[in-house]
């Protein structure tokens, strides 16, 4: 049996976009936009890593990132230099617009109206919880009780997921470990990535989440609380107020590794299709004990990076790869070209033997 190999990663570039694979939500009060979603998938032998980093902005003290799975994760750490390699390595003369507590329920084994807490666990800042439901509106409400802001009009888009028995991995910022440093990070929007390991049976980029951020409404104003993180100076009697705006529409951009084939997704344009070197996929970033983030089996890979504008409510569906219909190159060079430039040398040089081999001829025929 031929290994697959699969690796997508997807970016959020456009300024205040919300996540696409994985829904982020504000306590209610408070107000929190995504200006920067960024996913890396790598699959093979039925098994997917996903690699998720969130940029956003906003009032929120503290926040709920959900991000659904088809099988149970296991959630752990990952580094933020695999997306800047892999921007630098496809980067084109074309440039695109750059973005601006867990509680007492969270206990492991705990049945709560049709919500099963699977495994709870920290990393760095965040506090993890893995869910499973039973139904969507006791899962909703388990959201809203731990102060996810989840639009209960909007709990049928978990209906899909709980029914094919997907699990959800609920993760929160345990405030107690945010120092000064950490505090500044938040407040300028970012956060350490996240990566989840899954088993399944096709790469599977879940965007339907996505969709619940058209039922988020503009507001003119809101007050700004205590606690937000921001830093403001108050005149008596003075009330800061803010006026945040949840856009409807986002920014995809997808990168997708394959052994041998360019992907495709219906609806999205290719902007970069090119082979890269084993080498080259293995310096793209390194763990915390200096190893490669990947370790590849071939030689090369198939590089395709996919674009498309999307509002909330076209992402009805989540997103599944296939394989494109040709591998013909996009803004990349070919990999073969020494090859080339040695099939022109030897080219040149039978040429060469052949002029030689002619005079020759010519010559002993003279005679």
């Amino acid at each position: 049996m031929i290994r697959k190999l699969f690796l997508t990663a997807a970016v959020f570039l456009i300024p205040l976009f919300v996540l696409a694979d994985g829904g982020i939500f504000p306590p209610p009060d408070y107000y929190m936009y995504e200006t920067d979603q960024r996913a890396m998938i790598f699959y093979e032998n039925k098994t997917e890593t996903l690699v998720l980093s969130a940029t956003f902005r906003g009032d929120a003290k503290d926040f709920g990132w959900i991000i659904p799975t088809p099988s149970r994760p296991d959630v752990s750490k990952s580094s933020d230099e695999l997306f800047i390699s892999l921007d630098e390595l496809t980067r084109t003369q074309q440039t695109y617009p750059m973005p601006l507590d867990i509680d007492d329920a969270y206990r492991t084994g705990q049945n709560t109206e049709d919500v099963y807490i699977v495994e709870t666990k920290k990393v760095e800042y965040y506090d993890i919880a893995v869910l499973t439901a039973g139904d969507s509106k006791a899962l909703a409400d388990w959201l809203s009780k731990n102060n996810y802001q989840f639009p209960t009009t909007s709990s049928y888009v978990l209906d899909s997921y709980i029914d094919n028995d997907w699990y959800f991995t609920a993760v929160k910022i345990n405030t107690e470990l945010i120092n000064q440093s950490v505090g500044r990070q938040l407040r300028e929007g970012h956060m350490i990535p996240l990566e989840l390991k899954f088993s399944s049976d096709k790469i599977v980029y879940p965007l339907k989440i996505s969709s619940v951020m058209q039922d988020f409404k503009s507001y003119d104003y809101l007050p700004l609380k205590q606690g937000s993180g921001a830093s403001v100076e108050m005149m008596p009697s003075f009330q800061p107020r803010i006026s945040p705006y949840y856009p409807q529409k986002a920014g995809v951009l997808i990168y997708v590794f394959t052994p041998d084939n360019k992907q495709t997704i219906p609806g999205f344009s290719a902007q970069y299709a090119g082979w890269v070197e084993k080498k080259t996929i293995e310096e793209l970033a390194f763990d915390d004990k200096g190893e490669p983030w990947f370790k590849p089996s071939q030689e090369k890979y198939f590089l395709t990076k996919l674009t498309r504008w999307m509002s909330y409510a076209e992402m009805t569906n989540d997103l599944y790869l296939r394989n494109a219909s040709d591998n013909d190159l996009v803004n990349a060079e070919s990999l073969d070209k020494p090859n080339k430039i040695l099939f022109w040398l030897v080219m040149g040089v039978s040429l060469a033997l052949l002029l030689g081999i002619g005079i020759v001829f010519i010559y002993l025929s003279r005679k």
